[in-house]
């Protein structure tokens, strides 16, 4: 039974140890998630499920979040998404995402999510990395 009980310690201790490692590991190096919601006038009357998208996917752990419109920045690396401001406006352009030139984060990132309700048409010459919530 001593035997059982020490055997039982240092499995709790080592497993206790395992867990808060992976945990401070986590936090120190959390995954870096860019997500673009497409803003154009075609996507007006889905925005607002756009933005409670992009909001739930920003409720992940471990992670920080970059926000853009497929024409521009709204906000950079944080700990929650914001997506308040966004607005429609403009023609649909998604040259910036199909080149990665609309700012720094896109090279950084490891997850690439991609809000809007284009056509697979226009989708065709994403990346095979991004991945795209398509809403009618």
């Amino acid at each position: 039974m001593k035997s059982l009980l020490i055997w039982l310690a240092i499995a709790t201790v080592t497993c206790t140890t395992g867990a808060g490692a992976y945990h401070g590991y986590l936090e120190a190096s959390p995954r870096l998630v860019l997500i673009v919601l497409d803003s154009s006038y075609e996507m007006r009357a889905q925005l607002n499920a756009g933005k409670r998208l992009a909001e739930q996917l920003g409720t992940k752990r471990y992670a920080r979040f970059a926000l853009y419109s497929e024409k521009a920045r709204v906000h950079g690396w944080t700990d929650k998404i914001s997506a308040a401001r966004l607005s429609s406006y403009g023609p649909r352009s998604l040259q910036g995402l199909i080149s990665g030139q609309l700012g720094p984060e896109f090279s950084e990132a490891d997850e690439l999510h991609l809000i809007t309700n284009a056509p697979a048409t226009a989708l065709a010459e994403l990346d095979s990395a991004w991945i795209v919530h398509h809403l009618e």
